[in-house]
Parts: structure tokens; C-alpha cells; sequence
């Protein structure tokens, strides 16, 4: 999404991931991605129930490439001082929001020089837009150590009692 959006009246500007993005910038491209995604969810109104259910876990899953990757990899190196990717982790809509906002302003050097991909950003723009446009109020992260998926949203009624 984040490279329609860019083919589109550049919320960005020229550079080749986008960096640094201004605030001003950083709104545009938030309300780019939400003109994407569906208003209203009554199609999947049980979805929402699901999202809200604190039995719910919303496992995702991604290498060091994924926006989960470079997500939970730079809330480390914001809180942490460590860009070490986990194996695991979970992050809340306001720990993925932090990254977001500590990445505003800020250009290529800086997510270089802290041993962060260069797309942390765009990264985390669109993965908190998400997370609150449908309320999901924490993410589990599993690394995956070769391969790439999109993502996965995990029920309960999907886990055995040898996965939990």
C-alpha cells in the first residue's frame, strides 16, 4: 500500500523512501491509508467482536522485512538503545504509535545510523493506522527466519494445546 500510495500526488516527496516525513506529510499519508480501508466494518461485525475480546490473540507473523520486523526492531532501538529483532515480542497500538511518531522528522542517517531499515517509517505509518482503525490493541510477533507472509490474525478456536 505504502508504494500505491507514493504513485499517487507524492505525500513523501522525492527522496527514495521518503525520509525525512513531516508532520504535515506524516497526516497526509495516515489519511491516504484510512481513505483505503473500509469505513465501517458491518460485514465483519464479528471481527470487531473478536478484536475486542480479550480472549482474542492477534499473532503476526514476519522476517526482519516485514513492517512488523523493522516495527519491533526500532521500538527496541527507541527504548532499549539496542536494535536487536527478537524472536519474539509483543507490542501495544501505543508501543507501535511511539515508533511512528519518534520517526517523523527524521532522515535516512538517523535510521542508519541505528541500525534500522530505511522503510521504519512508512513501517509503522501504516501498521498503527491500521491497528487503530480496527482497535486491535496489542500485536504478537513471531519472526519467521526465512520466508515472508502478509500477516495473520489467529482465533483461539485455531490454536491446539500444542501451539499455546
Amino acid at each position: 500500500m505504502p508504494q500505491d500510495i507514493r504513485k499517487q500526488k507524492s505525500a513523501l516527496g522525492p527522496q527514495e523512501f521518503g525520509n525525512p516525513v513531516s508532520a504535515t506529510e506524516a497526516t497526509d499519508l495516515v489519511h491516504r491509508i484510512r481513505q483505503r480501508l473500509p469505513s465501517t466494518l458491518p460485514q465483519y461485525g464479528w471481527l470487531a467482536t473478536r478484536l475486542n475480546s480479550s480472549e482474542t490473540f492477534v499473532g503476526v507473523l514476519g522476517d526482519e522485512e516485514s513492517i512488523f520486523g523493522f516495527t519491533v526492531q526500532a521500538y527496541q532501538a527507541f527504548t532499549k538503545g539496542t536494535n536487536t529483532l527478537l524472536m519474539e515480542a509483543t507490542l501495544t497500538q501505543a508501543d507501535v504509535q511511539l515508533v511512528y511518531e519518534r520517526s517523523i522528522g527524521k532522515n535516512d542517517e538517523f535510521f542508519t545510523r541505528l541500525g534500522l531499515n530505511r522503510q521504519t517509517f512508512t513501517s509503522s505509518a501504516f501498521l498503527n493506522t491500521v491497528m487503530t482503525h480496527l482497535k486491535i490493541p496489542k500485536i504478537h510477533y513471531r519472526r519467521l527466519v526465512s520466508g515472508s507472509t502478509l500477516g495473520v490474525l489467529i482465533s483461539p478456536e485455531f490454536w491446539t494445546a500444542n501451539t499455546k
